[in-house]
């Protein structure tokens, strides 16, 4: 499985997504979209301008997809879940 990850993964790429996701949650509140939503888009962008200027073509083509797919999954069920805890410790810890 490891050895799958280290060569499908981009992880540049996935920190880059990741990051954006949650920058764009935090900082996008005006906009009335899904948050959800708001990550497919700026995921799609960042991936879209990380493979235009990495110039690597279609033989990493695979591992952006694979990279996206993962990044959004990842951000969804893990990052999300970390931050929801980390700020109710903050909460607690005020109260």
């Amino acid at each position: 499985m490891i050895e799958f990850l280290n060569t499908n993964l981009n992880y540049l790429l996935l920190a880059i997504i990741v990051s954006g996701g949650v920058f764009v949650t935090k900082y996008t509140k005006e906009v009335k979209i899904k948050d959800s939503y708001k990550i497919l888009i700026a995921s799609v962008i960042f991936s879209t301008i990380f493979y235009v200027i990495d110039g690597c073509g279609k033989k990493c083509l695979n591992s952006y997809l694979f990279t996206y797919l993962f990044a959004t999954s990842f951000y969804e069920l893990i990052v999300k879940f970390v931050i929801n805890k980390l700020k109710n410790i903050n909460m607690d810890y005020f109260k």
